[in-house]
């Protein structure tokens, strides 16, 4: 256990209801109520408000509360006045404070947690077996998010793809633009021309050229003087 685990202490108030298994790597302080397993690497102390009922394995023991479980600490057990303690007891030194109230079958000396090792066991696999059951509760959530995060992927790539089919359709079912005729509008000048050329060829008379008149005559004869 490092420096910073020993310094640190964690504490249940004096309104909690807990029940399961809980296992700390530091100091710990029960104010409130637990009903369960419970390991502590530190020092636990059992407040004059706490009551605790199950199974508990910790570095070294202060109670002044009332505890209904099989108990095994390493480094001693201390009985403060107004405890009171029921159960199998399992420690390497045991100090019972007057006033205080002791019902149990006790292993004390160096080989008591040796002796204590089918509850080390039963403990252990209660700690197992919880840490598996919140891993699998875990993965199970984080396989809801994924398995939620793609069917919005692909609810979203569902959606752009009518998107893009609406707007094929849309493109595909503009009409066609209306052509207008056109028509050849003719220009000033050729209007101009049309019109003269019209003119010239009903006003003026068209006679057949006479041949007699057209004929060519010879000249008079020059005379050398």
């Amino acid at each position: 256990m490092s420096e910073q685990q020993r310094s640190s202490k964690t504490v249940l108030g004096a309104d909690c209801r807990i029940t399961g298994e809980l296992a700390l790597e530091s100091d710990a302080l029960i104010l409130g109520e637990f009903k369960g397993t419970l390991r502590v690497s530190g020092v636990l102390e059992i407040a004059d408000s706490a009551h605790v009922v199950g199974t508990i394995v910790a570095g070294a023991l202060r109670v002044a509360g009332r505890i209904e479980a099989d108990v095994v600490a390493e480094h001693g057990v201390e009985l403060l006045a107004g405890a009171q303690l029921s159960g199998h007891l399992y420690a390497t030194t045991l100090s019972v404070v007057e006033g205080a109230v002791l019902q149990s079958e006790v292993c004390v000396g160096p080989k008591a947690i040796q002796a204590a090792g089918a509850i080390l066991r039963q403990v252990e696999e209660a700690i197992s077996e919880q840490n598996a059951s919140n891993g699998a509760a875990g993965r199970s959530e984080a396989q809801e998010e994924a398995v939620g995060s793609h069917a919005d992927w692909q609810a979203g790539s569902e959606q752009a793809d009518e998107s893009v089919e609406m707007s094929d359709e849309q493109v595909d079912e503009e009409p066609e633009p209306i052509v207008a005729p056109v028509r050849t509008i003719p220009s000033t000048l050729n209007s101009m021309l049309s019109r003269r050329r019209a003119k010239v060829l009903t006003g003026s008379s068209m006679k057949p050229m006479d041949s007699d008149s057209h004929s060519l005559k010879p000249g008079p004869t020059a005379r050398a003087s």
